[in-house]
């Protein structure tokens, strides 16, 4: 989880669903990125029970409703600034 808080912070505190539950940066494919970062949904699942953030965006198919997007809580998010020193 913590990689996945570090991750998050690095992409605007946000962490989108692709296709096959695959949790990164907006826009990510894992068809085209095999070796990149990404999250199962079992990890963000447990930072919602766990209060770090919430869902913040859901779809819904033929199958219920699910969430498409993951936004952490403001006590966790990284300012730019110490983004930036710690670069």
């Amino acid at each position: 989880m913590h990689r996945a808080i570090g991750y998050a912070n690095r992409h605007g505190g946000k962490l989108h669903r692709s296709p096959g539950g695959y949790w990164a940066e907006k826009g990510f494919d894992p068809d085209k990125h095999p070796d990149a970062t990404y999250f199962g949904t079992n990890t963000v699942d447990g930072m919602v029970k766990r209060g770090i953030g919430t869902y913040t965006s859901h779809r819904t198919n033929s199958r219920g409703d699910f969430a498409v997007e993951f936004t952490l809580d403001k006590f966790y998010r990284v300012p730019e600034t110490e983004k930036l020193n710690a670069s």
